[in-house]
């Protein structure tokens, strides 16, 4: 035995000094120890024990005065247990894979294996056993840390933090131990010098064949282990903690390509996730440690059932959560400026949209990990418990020209299987400078960037009520008109010569569309549709017809002195409605799927809100524009006037349409 103990100490001393290029510095957690101070008092503390009469005095490992001396040598320990020993109890556990039989030892509320994991993996798992363990049953195998995290799993991949906890390759209802975990252990079982360094852990923890005393039938009879926990929790860091269990026992940071180690694992006693139970769930964001996921919806896709709402959409896949229906329209990552792609009747989602589907799901803290897909993320799979089955396609910079409206895409991807990012249409001010940010290692949230380029998913949702009538003056006495062609009624009023629709007209033609404000997808029981200059030309039924410059002209005449809106809007946008004319501010499409210009009464916050009302006239102005009625109204300006917009192009202007009768009326005719 004497002749083995040289060899031993220089062992653990080797081990213990192992990771020099790497020490733990000074601000690491409380709960991982100084390397550098272990290595310093396990060196002095060696050197002592080898000089066999060396004296307590002189000894660095002698902490206590009630201590008796060891038989294998002149080291004295502390018989001071804060758990006691007896208090200990002993099983085994049999591995149902391969029918490995393992010792468990309970020590306090933690029950671990009481040997070392002996499960062979297909790689990185080795064996250094002398011939009378040629199959590790005593030691068991030695593991790199791409095989204990079982990273062809999916579930945790080489080089990124991992959502713990871990199961890695232990069996079921067990896990790979966090470095809190083992700092339980040892802190539970060790006592603290006067440097609060503790000491005697690793002696207690070891086999007696290895030099320890055992008390606890933890029976170690190696040196390192591995632990689930990031060094400095940074991704970039690549370091895992590892337990070491020299002569004392602390906790250091390890490469994650470190030769190998070896693995206990400890009994598996957090919930499994169980989307049916969301007491289960928990959030990894730091920021939402205590937060309970509370979803509006039920999730859809649970455990390989999935029934949740899919359709298809131009060969596209749409998915509806609640009263949304969201559509992968295109993968391709588009520059914020130019991402107005979403086809006729889908459109950009902005901030209230991303709001209703994160609340739909239970919150930020929990809404990228139900989102997400269930493979492909380094930071973690998601649930896809909704079938929005969000990928990791991260994001590219851009460099942008707004008066030239052009963008230069640079080249540098980022955060590829990390995160992925979405356009987000700015509410109020109609522009993409906000993205939509997924990682499954935090919390979902907007982000104020026009610098960078982003996915597009496009959203419809439930068809707007109808609020017309909240438009009409209740004093004035309309008159009313059915076009045959689709049953719908049209209230009217007569001003001057002139008899006109007092709606905005609602037919629907082969191009026309409706304005895709905040919430719907459609108000067009409320606002008529948008038309192109070309569909507006036959759009007014019979009887009626799309009215001239020259026409626009005569109603300003009468009907709005000093060319003020106020006689002709309606009391929805701060007007009298003199005429019953009824005008709202409708806004108008740039291309067929950006609006603008729709005042919304219970959004709007103040007057001076940026709306406007554009009725097309059937009078061109060039080959590209037309003439058209342009209304605006707000506390610091009152617009009314014959103006122009554009009526060919990708961006042509697509507007509202008031029909005018074909009869001229006078005072005797009224």
């Amino acid at each position: 035995m004497t002749k083995l103990l040289p060899a031993l100490l220089f062992s653990l001393l080797f081990l213990a000094c192992g990771d020099e290029k790497s020490p733990n510095s000074p601000d690491d957690d409380e709960k991982v120890s100084s390397s550098s101070q272990k290595d310093s008092k396990s060196k002095k503390s060696s050197s002592s024990r080898k000089d066999s009469s060396s004296s307590k005095k002189n000894s660095s490992s002698s902490y206590s005065s009630s201590s008796t001396k060891s038989s294998s040598s002149s080291k004295t320990y502390s018989t001071e247990f804060k758990i006691d020993p007896k208090t200990v109890s002993k099983g085994k556990f049999t591995d149902k894979r391969d029918g490995q039989v393992y010792k468990t030892v309970t020590i306090g509320d933690q029950t671990w294996m009481a040997e070392n994991l002996n499960y062979k993996t297909s790689s990185d798992s080795e064996c250094e056993a002398d011939s009378t363990d040629k199959k590790c049953e005593k030691k068991g195998l030695l593991y790199k840390w791409q095989a204990i995290i079982d990273a062809a799993s999916g579930y945790c991949e080489p080089y990124r933090i991992c959502a713990e906890p871990i199961q890695g390759i232990c069996p079921d209802g067990w896990r790979i131990p966090t470095r809190d975990e083992w700092d339980t252990l040892i802190t539970r079982i060790g006592i603290r010098d006067k440097d609060g360094i503790k000491i005697e852990a690793g002696y207690r923890l070891r086999s007696k064949d290895f030099y320890g005393s055992d008390v606890y039938g933890f029976s170690a009879l190696t040196v390192e282990f591995w632990t689930s926990t990031n060094f400095r929790d940074q991704r970039d860091d690549r370091r895992v903690v590892t337990a070491k269990l020299g002569e004392d026992a602390y906790l250091s940071g390890s490469a994650q390509d470190y030769p190998k180690a070896y693995l206990r694992c400890i009994q598996d006693t957090t919930p499994k996730p169980d989307l049916n139970n969301p007491a289960t769930i928990r959030s990894y964001d730091k920021n939402c440690k205590d937060s309970v996921w509370t979803p509006k919806i039920p999730p859809c896709n649970i455990n390989g059932k999935d029934n949740c709402e899919y359709g298809e959409f131009e060969g596209k896949k749409t998915i509806k959560i609640g009263n949304q229906k969201w559509m992968n329209y295109d993968k391709t990552v588009y520059p914020l400026y130019d991402s107005r792609t979403c086809p006729l009747g889908w459109r950009v989602p902005d901030p209230k949209d991303w709001d209703e589907l994160i609340q739909n799901v239970g919150g930020k803290c929990f809404a990228t990990k139900m989102l997400a897909s269930q493979k492909g993320w380094e930071s973690g799979n998601g649930f896809n418990a909704y079938g929005f089955d969000i990928k990791p396609t991260g994001y590219y910079s851009t460099w942008l020209d707004y008066e030239k409206k052009r963008v230069s895409q640079g080249r540098e991807f980022y955060e590829k299987e990390t995160a992925t990012t979405f356009v987000v249409r700015d509410s109020l001010n109609t522009t993409y400078k906000y993205m939509a940010y997924f990682s499954t290692g935090r919390s979902f949230f907007l982000q104020y960037n026009d610098d960078y380029s982003a996915n597009l998913y496009c959203v419809t949702s439930t068809p707007a009520p109808d609020i017309s009538s909240s438009f009409f003056n209740p004093n004035f006495n309309y008159g009313e008109f059915t076009d045959s062609r689709d049953g719908k009624t049209y209230k009217t009023t007569i001003i001057g010569p002139q008899k006109w629709m007092a709606q905005n007209l609602n037919y629907e033609s082969d191009s026309s569309v409706c304005y895709q404000d905040y919430f719907y997808s459609s108000y067009c029981k409320s606002l008529g549709r948008l038309y192109s200059f070309e569909d507006a030309q036959n759009a007014c039924p019979a009887g009626y017809h799309l009215p001239s410059k020259d026409e626009f002209d005569t109603l300003m005449s009468f009907g709005a002195i000093y060319h003020k809106t106020n006689n002709l809007f309606s009391a929805y946008n701060f007007g009298d409605d003199t005429y019953g004319f009824s005008l709202v501010m409708a806004g108008s499409g740039e291309g067929s799927t950006f609006f603008s210009g729709f005042y919304d009464k219970k959004q709007a916050k103040k007057l001076s809100y940026n709306g406007a009302a554009f009725l097309w006239s059937s009078t061109p102005k060039s080959d590209s524009t037309a003439y058209g009625l342009y209304a605006y109204k707000s506390d610091v300006s009152d617009t009314l006037h014959v103006g122009y917009s554009k009526t060919s192009g990708l961006w042509r202007t697509y507007a509202s349409v008031r029909c005018l009768n074909d009869t001229l009326f006078n005072e005797e005719s009224k």
